[in-house]
């Protein structure tokens, strides 16, 4: 609630600045001026939040996982996937280097942030589904308290819809035909070994996996799956796992 609340206020700063530069810079000229500096309401809102340091905000925009960020900036990507991307606090890294990169969301309402947060990256595809071990159709749960809470384990207080599903097999084959992927990032709820169960055939040519762990008792399952096809391990921190191909890191 907090995020959403912030988030709107971060549109009305966004409407603000567009009419106070209006008689300035005349329509076109302003328009071009936020396109050339990505000023849209989710800079907006790192702004904000960079500024009020509300700690509950800096988690949910990434901005209190540094290391994370970190290697994500370091990484360089030029092709990338982030599995559960929710209203873009990842993507947007990734589209500063990327040529092309997808943005996975299967909850509507946060898709509908998401892809208008995107709409004026070029790079970016946004799509709306869930990542799991092969196509179809599933229930996910919705959380009342937020939505990177949404997941496809029942939560007892939110409600459940039906949402499609697809592979990561199948988007490296559609849309990296066969080659490499600089970056995956997955963060799914407790899904993780669903969207990797569904890598089967394409997840060799992942040279970075960047994975938030929701299952601790899985800890060793998950270092096990990456060093038998190797890849060497950095936990960045609790939860979080890098796994690379990278022999120079």
């Amino acid at each position: 609630m907090m995020s959403r609340v912030f988030y709107l206020v971060a549109q009305f700063g966004l409407v603000c600045i567009r009419v106070l530069l209006r008689p300035i810079l005349g329509k076109s000229r302003r328009n071009n001026f936020l396109r050339s500096r990505n000023w849209n309401s989710w800079t907006v809102f790192i702004f904000l939040i960079n500024i009020l340091r509300v700690p509950e905000l800096m988690s949910y925009t990434g901005l209190a996982e540094p290391e994370v960020v970190k290697i994500m900036l370091s990484l360089h990507s030029r092709t990338a996937i982030d599995i559960g991307a929710n209203i873009g606090r990842y993507t947007g890294l990734l589209a500063k280097t990327a040529s092309l990169a997808l943005a996975i969301e299967p909850t509507p309402r946060t898709f509908a942030i998401l892809k208008r947060n995107m709409k004026h990256k070029k790079n970016i595809i946004c799509i709306q589904k869930a990542i799991m071990a092969q196509v179809g159709k599933i229930n996910f749960y919705l959380s009342l308290s937020a939505s990177d809470m949404n997941s496809i384990r029942k939560i007892s207080e939110g409600k459940a819809i039906e949402v499609s599903t697809t592979t990561l097999d199948n988007l490296m084959i559609q849309y990296f035909y066969h080659k490499t992927v600089d970056l995956v990032k997955i963060d799914v709820e407790g899904a993780e070994f669903e969207v990797l169960k569904g890598s089967q055939l394409m997840g060799h040519l992942v040279q970075n996996w960047i994975v938030e762990l929701h299952i601790e008792e899985r800890k060793l399952e998950l270092e096990d799956w990456f060093k038998d096809r190797g890849y060497r391990l950095k936990w960045l921190d609790k939860t979080r796992l890098w796994a690379t191909k990278d022999l120079y890191r």
